[in-house]
């Protein structure tokens, strides 16, 4: 990161910003001076004179917007016009550290943009596809929004707020690309290896009546030296040369997110750097998708590593970008408090199928507390009951991990298309995992099952289809399995900062009401796309039911459903009992010791465990895909193991049988 005096002189510039300013050149010089003298840098006075004489002071008239007006001692830009124009600094910053504060004055949301641009930048150009720039807008604290950060035209939502009156301090490091901003003398975004070349000061505004003044700090600091590691193509800077990265071709068999979430585990376990290209060649919209960049970030910061496109690095989610580099930390893995967010809909089940056992079995003593957030019960993907009710008891009881390591709460539920669900996992890392033996199905002895709703009626269906079920399932397994449900709460609740009560929730009833009078006039954008969407969902519902079978050896057979429904139709309780009690009756008629769904996920596990595991698997079903061919041939290119199954996936049921390595924790 930056170094401390590189820090120390945005912080000071800040504060003394805040404490006076005027806009006129004799104060900036007074400013510079009393930054000086407490920074305690001789030579300050002549720098800063050769500064003036070389017109290096303020914005650069000859490099700025014609929507904007500058000042006569160009220290302040203005808007002046509807529309978004840009000015940069005077000063490029080529090598070295170096440091500036912008005054902020009448800053207005989403049209008011402080940072750095490229030599290349076009002052014209729109925030949102300016893709030549690092630049920050502070939000309103009037309606409680946060600040939003664009690098290099990417969004990243919920940064910190900024207002009139606030001093916004930017330090870059050329040598080693740190960014970092500061807000009244403290940094609050601090970002590594970030930049792509030299820079200058930059301000985008639109409308008339926000200002930036702008103080930049002369003197180039000295670079914090080589220790410092930058991506540079396929390259880590720094004194050594990066290791050959294992090639992974993401479009091979199911051609999905699961050769990048099994490629990302082993990666960041193993301390392998990682190259995946190809990524989801195999479905209609190919590349990343905001779950799998947002479960990539999490397995850097899991493993203290570095991932490319860096973008990805700082929240960023590079959406149908083909490929991926991951450089894992040379310390490996960390415990800690860890949140991820895809800001859709995604499924937080598959964030946690990368990071798991890279909580569970890394190296690392803390416990790990794991926030997500997106869709917790969404098609096509595991939910966060299968997790609770069969995942994690099947690691406790067959692998070996202490029952009180793993849990799972979930504070909201999310569905499709909004997400909005919140859950957290909490592990507590193991020593390591003894080999499973799970072949003998025994006889069923209890059912379990959990329903769920949200939205327009589907908190009513979840209930109506519980009895439902319970009557379904006595007729298909017999009067005498024990059958029971979890309550059904209401875990939709609204997510933080949204509904009543709230500054944005009030801000959004007086746009409703506006919109019932006018039409519409008088709203942005935002605000109108917020009452659609809400309209939406009035008439939008969700129901699904999680059912698991346990039998006599232990054995846990899930079978589940999710039935959505929007404009008003609504969801009918039967649907959702007859489906879930469908799919179970026919995961157990497969004839395994677990579902399908279970034995993709339990591959991974069975190769970083001590010993020969052996698990009866099922024959083909309704459900079957080809996730486990696939987890089972990246563990195989990842691990080193070797899988045998005598009769192959394609008929069964039958064993699948794996030496794993014995990956285990050294304590130090």
């Amino acid at each position: 990161m930056l170094s401390d005096e590189a820090a120390a002189v945005s912080g000071h510039l800040a504060r003394l910003l805040a404490a006076s300013w005027n806009d006129g050149e004799q104060q900036l010089r007074g400013v510079a001076r009393r930054a000086s003298a407490e920074l305690g840098r001789e030579g300050m006075a002549a720098a800063l004179a050769q500064a003036q004489a070389e017109c290096r002071v303020g914005w650069d008239g000859d490099n700025c917007s014609r929507a904007l007006r500058l000042s006569a001692d160009r220290a302040t830009a203005a808007g002046a016009a509807d529309e978004f124009g840009s000015a940069v600094g005077a000063e490029l910053f080529e090598s070295g550290q170096h440091c500036f504060a912008v005054r902020v004055r009448q800053p207005i949301d989403d049209a008011y943009w402080i940072g750095i641009a490229y030599a290349d930048v076009w002052v014209d150009e729109h925030p949102k596809r300016n893709t030549k720039c690092i630049i920050w807008s502070g939000g309103s604290t009037a309606s409680n929004r946060p600040g939003t950060l664009r690098m290099h035209g990417e969004k990243m939502r919920n940064q910190p707020q900024y207002s009139d009156g606030d001093v916004v301090g930017v330090s870059v490091d050329m040598g080693s690309g740190d960014i970092q901003f500061f807000l009244n003398g403290a940094c609050v975004i601090s970002w590594r290896s970030a930049l792509r070349g030299p820079c200058f000061p930059f301000a985008c505004m639109k409308h008339t009546g926000p200002a930036a003044i702008l103080l930049q700090y002369w003197l180039t600091l000295d670079s914090a030296g080589p220790d410092k590691v930058r991506l540079i193509d396929k390259e880590v800077v720094g004194g050594c040369a990066a290791p050959e990265l294992p090639l992974v071709d993401g479009s091979l068999l199911e051609g999905g997110g699961q050769v990048l979430r099994v490629a990302l585990a082993f990666g960041a376990l193993l301390g392998r750097p990682l190259h995946v290209h190809s990524i989801r060649a195999g479905r209609t919209k190919p590349g990343l998708g905001h779950q799998h960049s947002t479960g990539a970030k999490l397995v850097a910061d899991l493993c203290d590593g570095l991932v490319r496109p860096e973008l990805i690095q700082y929240g960023g989610h590079c959406e149908g970008s083909s490929e991926l580099f991951l450089w894992p930390g040379v310390k490996g893995m960390r415990g800690g408090e860890f949140m991820a967010d895809t800001h859709t809909a995604g499924a937080v089940t598959l964030l946690l199928q990368a990071a798991l056992p890279c909580a569970l079995v890394g190296p690392h003593l803390q416990p790990v507390t794991l926030t997500l957030r997106g869709g917790t019960n969404v098609r096509g993907s595991p939910s966060v009951d299968y997790v609770r009710m069969v995942l994690f008891p099947l690691l406790c009881h067959f692998f070996g991990v202490p029952k009180e390591n793993l849990g799972l709460t979930v504070r909201r539920r999310g569905f499709y298309p909004a997400g909005g669900g919140e859950v957290v996992v909490t592990v507590v890392p193991a020593r390591g995992l003894t080999a499973c033996t799970l072949v003998n199905r025994g006889a069923p002895v209890a059912i379990e099952g959990v329903a769920y709703g949200g939205g327009a009626g589907g908190l009513r269906a979840a209930r109506d289809a519980v009895a439902l079920a319970r009557k379904l399932l006595h007729t298909r397994f017999g009067d005498g399995i024990e059958v029971s449900f979890s309550p059904v709460q209401d875990e939709q609740q609204p997510a933080a900062g949204r509904g009543r009560g709230t500054a944005k929730g009030r801000r959004q009833q007086a746009a409703a009401a506006e919109w019932g009078g006018d039409g519409g006039r008088g709203m942005t954008f935002k605000e109108r796309r917020v009452l659609a969407n809400e309209a939406r969902e009035r008439t939008s519902g969700a129901a699904g039911m999680q059912l698991v079978l346990r039998t006599t050896t232990g054995c846990l057979i899930a079978g589940d459903s999710l039935i959505e429904s929007s404009g008003g139709a609504g969801v009918t309780a039967a649907e959702v009992a007859e489906a879930a009690v469908s799919r179970l009756a026919e995961a157990w008629d497969s004839g395994g010791c677990v579902c399908e769904y279970t034995m993709d996920q339990l591959a991974i596990f069975m190769a970083l465990a001590q010993g020969h595991s052996r698990v009866l698997c099922p024959r083909t079903s309704s459900i079957s895909s080809q996730h486990l061919p696939t987890a089972i041939h990246f563990t195989q290119l990842l691990c080193g193991v070797q899988f045998v199954v005598p009769g192959g996936l394609a008929r069964g049921p039958n064993v699948v049988e794996c030496d794993g390595i014995g990956f285990a924790r050294v304590d130090k």
